[in-house]
C-alpha cells in the first residue's frame, strides 16, 4: 500500500536582521566594533570591549554631530578584531563615559529627556570635570551645588539660558552627578 507524500518540513524562519542602531547612544550599547562614516565628518570607531572611542581627534565640539543627531545616513559597519586594531593604529581615544554625556548634553535639543519631571529640583551631588568647550557649565554647576533649583531657578540663578540648564542636567544625570528632590520625593541617580 502506497504511503501518502507528507510535505516536507516547514524551513526554519531567517533570523531577523538586527535593527540598526539609529542613535550614538544605542551603538555605545550595542557592543562590537564599529566604524561610522558619514561625507564631511570625522571616523569614529567605537569598541565596545573596551568601551573606547578612537578617532584622529578626540576634542568634544569633533565628536558633537555623531552625538546630536540620528545616525541616518551613516555609513555603519561592524569590524573584525585586526581589521579594528588596523584602521585605529595611531588615533587617540576617549572613553565611552565621555561620549555617553556628550550625546545626553547635545542631542535633547534643550528638553529635559524623558524620566526627567520639569517640576523636580535638581542638585549637583559633587563637583563634575567642567569643559573648557561649554564655559557656561562653570555658572550653572556653581549654581547647583550652592541649592537644589527648579530648571527655571537654576537658569535664574546663573545666567544661562534654560535649554542650555536642561541640557546640562541631561548631561549630567546620565554621569550620576546630578540629584532629584521631586513630587514623588528624593531619588538620586
Amino acid at each position: 500500500m502506497a504511503r501518502p507524500a507528507t510535505a516536507a518540513p516547514a524551513a526554519a524562519p531567517e533570523p531577523a536582521a538586527a535593527a540598526k542602531p539609529r542613535t550614538l547612544l544605542e551603538l555605545l550599547a550595542a557592543g562590537g566594533r564599529w566604524r561610522l562614516q558619514r561625507d564631511g565628518q570625522q571616523t569614529p570607531f567605537l569598541d565596545g570591549s573596551t568601551q573606547l572611542a578612537h578617532a584622529r581627534d578626540t576634542g568634544l565640539k569633533a565628536l558633537a554631530t555623531w552625538c546630536s543627531h540620528s545616525l541616518g545616513d551613516a555609513a555603519v559597519e561592524m569590524l573584525e578584531t585586526s581589521a579594528f586594531a588596523a584602521a585605529t593604529r595611531g588615533l587617540t581615544s576617549l572613553p565611552y563615559a565621555r561620549l555617553t554625556w556628550l550625546a545626553h548634553l547635545v542631542g535633547s535639543d534643550g528638553q529635559l529627556e524623558a524620566g526627567l519631571d520639569a517640576g523636580a529640583r535638581y542638585k549637583l551631588a559633587r563637583w563634575p570635570q567642567v569643559e573648557r568647550d561649554f564655559p557656561k557649565h562653570f555658572r550653572i554647576a556653581t549654581a547647583m551645588m550652592k541649592a537644589a533649583g527648579t530648571v527655571e531657578e537654576i537658569a535664574e540663578a546663573s545666567g544661562a539660558p534654560l535649554a542650555e540648564v536642561a541640557n546640562f542636567i541631561n548631561a549630567y544625570h546620565s554621569s550620576g552627578h546630578i540629584e532629584v528632590d521631586g513630587a514623588a520625593g528624593r531619588r538620586s541617580h
